[in-house]
């Protein structure tokens, strides 16, 4: 049977037609809609999920396993949506969000359904440092419009949310979303989705900390009804390359030669993940393994590979060997270690593979191993030519990223209706510290009176203002009314703390920034407030003595001694702006 699989699928040309898949057995037809709609849910437990700017499926497949029913995605590529239809039982919509119909139509489809999920990724080439470097090379050519309505569309996002009210919404993007344009967009979401009734959080999450086998960090907003915080989930255990691939069949390596085949006899699964990818596979497709191809390898490649291990720079290559640059393409190219993370699978590898040299082999790595690097399983088939399998991997949700977040959302719905502290439909914040909206609040009428009342914090706010020559960056961040943020040490150390998102006493990257956006927030407030928390980090909230007795905002600090008995109380506002 394996033989006569591997036959019918043989490579016999160095380039093969496209992969055309069928739908999904139980996907809708495109007439009878409601009807399907209330035959998949009968008898249903499944909170119903929908997937916007869905791709091939990865966050729709994950959210599935997470215990969601979804029932509608829609995205612009048709490769990506052939691939969502065959593997998933949704409808798949070919829509363009931007377009205010494509937006009515989904609200319409969605009349009378409860829905318990909206999630997608608008589209994150724009706020990528790699897609800004693109965009802004095709703008100076003249061959792009300096504006681009992608970076809009989260916009379009929430509008749905706000019109459709699901118990959570959940959006994933790249960390340069948040980063870029000082926090804008992900403080202007957390403050608007507050304001319609959400509890909302967000972090830039590290996907290998989930069980995804590679460096990936991504940007995850989440936001629940109902007054119901959300707690995100334990870290499970790190998977490396070779817990991930070294199961899939060897391929025979020679220059300019077809490399691997549409269907391969598996080996026996060598670790756990192994067994998790391939759960699924029945029938034949038990005993093969599908897509496992990739590009054929050029001679001199082939020669350069052979030198490499998993740190060797590009520039230690022989300059013989080497078709770039070494002073700007340092990294050209760079071979996988078996016993660590994969570097983030991404679109690129649609172009080309350098990123991803296969750790023994020399070659780049299969569509099926870059499919199970972003956890796919074996049973996931994806439509198209080569180059579009590998944009649909390279640009998907890792499901088990997906399945984790989406599982926590779940569990924290299910704890928020079970405790009795909100009822149904209510839009009202608890009155208690434990809601981050309450706390961001309370932290933010505690500092402005602070800021306004205290003596030494009055001085220190008054020396920014007069010391134009060394502190230009507060006259702009106080003359843009809140637009921008000035993360400085101090500011970033209380945003830190008061989060408990500190390391060691250090407050750096892209997690403290993340911290100061959410707490200064998205209105007239925001300089002063940016400000504010700089003073206090400097008179206050000192690196190696803090002075938590004195401090304004002990009440809500998450770093706070528990013992300390002079820390102030703070009463919780009788509303909550934040």
């Amino acid at each position: 049977m394996v033989e006569a699989t591997v036959r019918k699928y043989g490579v016999t040309h160095r380039r093969s037609k496209p992969l055309r898949l069928s739908p999904h057995p139980d996907a809708p037809a495109d007439e009878g809609w409601s009807e399907w709609v209330r035959s998949s849910m009968r008898g249903s437990t499944k909170p119903v999920a929908v997937d916007l700017f869905c791709g091939a499926g990865g966050l729709s497949h994950g959210l599935e396993a997470a215990g969601y029913r979804v029932l509608l995605a829609a995205d612009t590529d048709e490769w990506a949506l052939e691939s969502h239809r065959h593997n998933l039982a949704s409808r798949a919509m070919r829509l363009d969000l931007a377009d205010p119909q494509a937006r009515q139509q989904i609200v319409s489809l969605l009349d009378g359904v409860d829905v318990g999920l909206i999630a997608g990724g608008p589209p994150c080439q724009p706020f990528s440092r790699a897609g800004l470097s693109k965009i802004r090379s095709l703008v100076d050519q003249g061959h792009r419009n300096a504006d681009d309505n992608r970076r809009d569309l989260w916009r379009a996002f929430l509008e749905l949310v706000e019109t459709i009210r699901p118990r959570a919404m959940l959006m994933e993007n790249v960390p340069d979303m948040a980063l870029g344009d000082g926090f804008m967009v992900i403080r202007a979401m957390i403050e608007r989705l507050g304001e319609i009734g959400y509890e909302a959080d967000a972090r830039i999450v590290d996907a290998w900390r989930h069980g995804v086998p590679q460096h990936r960090q991504r940007l995850i907003l989440v936001a629940l009804r109902d007054a119901v915080a959300f707690e995100w989930p334990s870290e499970s255990d790190p998977v490396t390359v070779r817990h991930a691939i070294h199961d899939l069949p060897r391929l025979s390596v020679s220059p300019d030669t077809i490399l691997g085949a549409p269907a391969m006899p598996y080996g026996e699964p060598l670790s756990d993940f192994a067994v998790r990818a391939r759960h699924g596979c029945d029938g034949d497709s038990a005993e093969v393994v599908y897509d496992h191809v990739t590009r054929p390898v050029r001679a001199d490649d082939f020669e350069a590979f052979k030198l490499m291990h998993g740190r060797t720079l590009y520039s230690d290559l022989p300059e013989s060997l080497r078709r770039y640059r070494a002073d700007i393409f340092n990294d050209k190219y760079n071979r996988l270690s078996w016993d660590e993370l994969s570097r983030t699978v991404t679109a690129h590898l649609a172009k080309d593979g350098y990123w991803y040299i296969h750790p023994e082999q020399h070659r780049s790595l299969t569509v099926r191993e870059a499919a199970r690097l972003q956890t796919f399983p074996d049973a996931f088939r994806f439509a198209g030519c080569r180059s579009h399998q590998f944009q649909q991997i390279g640009n998907a949700v890792p499901p088990r990223l997906a399945q984790r977040i989406g599982s926590s959302i779940l569990d924290s719905v299910r704890r928020g209706r079970g405790s009795g502290r909100a009822s149904p439909g209510a839009t009202r914040p608890l009155r208690s510290l434990r809601s981050l909206r309450v706390r961001r609040s309370t932290f933010r009428e505690a500092m402005l009176r602070w800021v306004e009342t205290d003596s030494h914090a009055v001085s220190a706010v008054e020396a920014i203002r007069q010391n134009d020559a060394q502190n230009r960056r507060w006259t702009a961040l106080m003359a843009g009314g809140g637009s921008d943020l000035v993360a400085s040490a101090p500011a970033l150390r209380v945003a830190s703390r008061v989060s408990g998102s500190h390391n060691g006493g250090r407050a750096s990257g892209s997690t403290a920034r993340m911290e100061l956006a959410k707490l200064v927030g998205f209105d007239g407030r925001t300089a002063s407030l940016n400000i504010a928390a700089h003073v206090l980090g400097t008179i206050i909230c000192r690196p190696r003595d803090p002075r938590c007795g004195s401090c304004p905002v002990a009440a809500v600090c998450a770093s706070r001694p528990s013992a300390d008995p002079s820390a102030p109380k703070l009463a919780t506002p009788a509303t909550a702006a934040g």
